[in-house]
């Protein structure tokens, strides 16, 4: 028969719900004695739960009583803890916490009165209603992110000492639902081709279709950008160009966006693309134009413009290239929703189509695995999975017609 457990040294219990118990009253620093709980399957990760935390307490651990509020913690740990990320995670950081959970009343919250069922509250609303434009809630990815840098500033909380346990481990995040991959066949490709012809823009439509680039590579792209390495000219992806939150200018309460060229999302992003002889023509030749522009520009024109520029060889707001692609769209007489994504789509899809291994088309794309890659794209590739059975139809037939 196990032992009682004496005062001071905690409590493990059975409900009539058959969940386990593991309670243990804490002296913290405010002088006022709490009781901390947790839930677990069995007794046994009851009882590692209980000795971990007898043993911080008979060693002194715990001296901070934390009733600061969620948002000051988070705000905290961005600035201190997240000194090696990148610029644009940190943006997406400092959405999440200054747009998201600073508008929800889970920002003033104690850290250490912050439950698991307060988190799965905060999920809710932001399935809900999460958009920041007030039009329904927020896609799963984006609501798996966000809780993603809680449970990361929340177990460097466990850290500090500030909390016991972490809070997020058991919240039920919404599930993820695979995006439909849609792509240009060769005659949407020419017709979109025939569409903006003339057009100063439409080498960024040639640039997509033979590189995969994502939109904010895309308008990043300098003369510089092109290089030489052995005689074969590549791309040298480094930079993206997006529109980001300022979070130190706010007029009534309301953020402004800025433009912002900032490295890229991944280390897998910085990549060198090859240009085939007909992309480096096209380039050429676009360059030819632009330089003659340049020449009888009356404004000051850049030395290393942009690929995709204004009339002074400046950037481009995306939001300005995507309605120019749409009315591009629109003129093609293309069918469904066709954005500059779409042409990432297509590039990838194509090199699959024509026997491009996955591992190059996962490097040429910046994708962070090949198992990504192949879960994006291996589907779309009817033909080619068509041509695969009928192969295998062939052998199966021709082995049965030799043992007959």
């Amino acid at each position: 028969m196990s032992r009682k457990r004496g005062n001071g040294e905690g409590s493990i219990y059975k409900r009539k719900d058959g969940k386990w118990v593991a309670a243990v009253t804490l002296h913290l620093a405010s002088g006022k004695p709490t009781k901390k709980c947790i839930y677990r399957k069995n007794r046994k990760e009851c009882s590692i739960w209980l000795n971990k935390m007898l043993e911080i307490i008979r060693l002194g651990s715990i001296s901070v009583d934390s009733d600061a509020p969620l948002i000051e913690w988070l705000r905290q740990w961005l600035t201190d803890y997240c000194v090696n990320i990148r610029e644009s995670t940190r943006m997406n950081y400092t959405t999440y916490i200054e747009r998201h959970i600073n508008s929800h009343k889970i920002a003033k919250i104690p850290l250490n009165r912050l439950t698991t069922a307060d988190l799965q509250s905060f999920s809710k609303h932001l399935c809900e209603s999460g958009r920041l434009d007030g039009k329904g809630g927020l896609n799963a990815k984006t609501i798996r992110n966000l809780f993603n840098m809680l449970h990361k500033a929340l177990k460097q909380a466990i850290g500090n000492q500030l909390i016991l346990s972490n809070p997020a481990d058991y919240v039920v995040l919404p599930k993820t639902s695979k995006p439909k991959i849609s792509f240009l066949n060769l005659d949407e490709q020419t017709a979109l081709l025939k569409a903006c012809s003339g057009e100063r823009w439409r080498i960024g439509i040639v640039i997509s279709l033979g590189t995969g680039l994502r939109i904010g590579e895309l308008l990043a792209l300098r003369r510089s950008s092109i290089k030489t390495d052995e005689g074969i000219s590549y791309l040298d992806i480094n930079k993206s160009l997006q529109r980001v939150t300022d979070f130190n200018d706010a007029t009534k309460g309301k953020h402004k966006t800025i433009l912002r060229e900032s490295e890229t999302k991944s280390d897998n992003s910085n990549r060198k693309i090859p240009l085939t002889p007909e992309l480096s023509y096209a380039l050429n030749d676009y360059f030819t134009w632009q330089s003659n522009v340049a020449a009888v520009s009356e404004s000051c024109y850049m030395d290393d413009p942009y690929i995709i520029c204004n009339e002074n060889g400046g950037f481009i707001d995306p939001s300005t290239y995507r309605n120019w692609f749409k009315e591009m769209v629109r003129k093609a007489g293309l069918e469904g929703k066709v954005t500059p994504h779409t042409l990432r789509h297509t590039f990838a899809s194509t090199a699959l189509k024509y026997g491009m291994d996955l591992k190059n088309i996962s490097t040429l794309l910046g994708h962070y695995s090949t198992d990504f890659t192949a879960r994006t794209y291996v589907h779309t590739d009817l033909e080619g999975q068509y041509n695969a059975m009928l192969r295998m139809s062939d052998n199966i037939n021709k082995t049965k017609e030799e043992t007959l």
